[in-house]
């Protein structure tokens, strides 16, 4: 066997004539003495007849003087003895050309190290590969370089396992891809994290996936970049788990696509916080699912800029429940 220090000598020439079965009898010892300049030589037969125990010699400069190619040969057993400093040397064709298979051995260590730029490499299948675990490790910098249609290989499972931090790099056309599915997997701390311009890629089956308990994270800042469309998919128990505040980034037109239903969910609280200029969505079939408690936070400027055609769907017990002082807000035409 050759001492690791002979390694010093190899060049790329050199490395690219080994045969594929001489690779068998590398040791982390010999890899990690070898040059980074030669690992330019390595293809994909070598890299896989590598024992996966001599991938724990890796380092960054040696990973980053791979062709693509090469990568083409990484099995999941070898990339989960790689040390985690190692990930630093990705580029994103590299990542791209490596089997989806591999990224069964992704670990939040190994993800922590993986430059940002490199995250441009990633693809939905491999995506999908990765152990929940794995994303623990993520952070903004990498999300916003990863690719928009590599969202689509996201679970829930995933997505809920994503530090809140993380969240800060969404944007809207990544946020577009994510599958409904993987929406089961939000929390509320990661949903607050998330920048208000990413909400412009919400859809509504997305809307109809999203926990009613993730719903507490809404800002107003993000309520109110969300389509409209998206808002017809909102249910009532998700309503009721949207803090008051939330409910101050309310247009008339994203009120005016909600289901009639979902307006069972309001509360007093809530209610008091809807800008006056939002109250020209509603129509009478929303009003009339809005319970009585809920018309205590009325107040006279939503009144007046209620449309006369939604007053039809008020009931007795919910004017009873108004306070005096909204009525000041009543017109001849209402």
């Amino acid at each position: 066997a050759m001492p690791p220090g002979a390694m010093t000598g190899f060049n790329a020439s050199q490395f690219g004539q080994l045969p594929p079965d001489a690779m068998a009898g590398f040791k982390s010892t010999q890899v990690g003495q070898m040059p980074p300049a030669a690992f330019a030589g390595f293809s994909p037969n070598q890299m896989a007849a590598m024992p996966a125990s001599a991938m724990a010699g890796f380092k960054p400069t040696q990973v980053g003087q791979m062709p693509p190619a090469a990568m083409a040969g990484f099995s999941p057993e070898q990339l989960g003895q790689m040390p985690p400093t190692a990930f630093a040397g990705f580029k994103p064709d590299q990542i791209g050309a490596m089997p989806p298979a591999a990224f069964a051995a992704f670990d939040p260590n190994k993800m922590k190290q993986m430059p940002p730029t490199a995250m441009a490499g990633f693809s939905p299948e491999q995506i999908g590969q990765m152990p929940a675990s794995a994303m623990a490790g993520f952070n903004q910098n990498q999300m916003k370089q990863l690719p928009p249609a590599a969202m689509a290989g996201f679970s829930s499972e995933q997505l809920g396992a994503m530090p809140p931090g993380a969240m800060t790099g969404f944007k809207a056309d990544q946020f577009a891809q994510l599958p409904p599915d993987a929406m089961a997997g939000f929390k509320s701390t990661q949903v607050g994290q998330m920048p208000p311009t990413a909400f412009a890629g919400f859809s509504p089956d997305q809307m109809a996936a999203m926990p009613a308990s993730a719903m507490a994270g809404f800002k107003p800042t993000q309520v109110g970049q969300m389509p409209p469309e998206a808002f017809g998919a909102f249910k009532s128990d998700q309503v009721g788990q949207m803090p008051p505040t939330a409910f101050a980034g309310f247009k008339s037109d994203q009120i005016g696509a909600m289901p009639p239903a979902a307006f069972t969910g309001f509360n007093q609280s809530q209610m008091k916080q809807m800008p006056a200029s939002a109250m020209a969505g509603f129509s009478p079939e929303q009003i009339g699912q809005m319970p009585p408690t809920a018309m205590a936070g009325f107040n006279q400027n939503q009144m007046k800029q209620m449309s006369p055609e939604a007053m039809a769907g008020f009931k007795p017990d919910q004017i009873g429940a108004m306070p005096p002082g909204a009525m000041a807000g009543f017109n001849a035409n209402q």
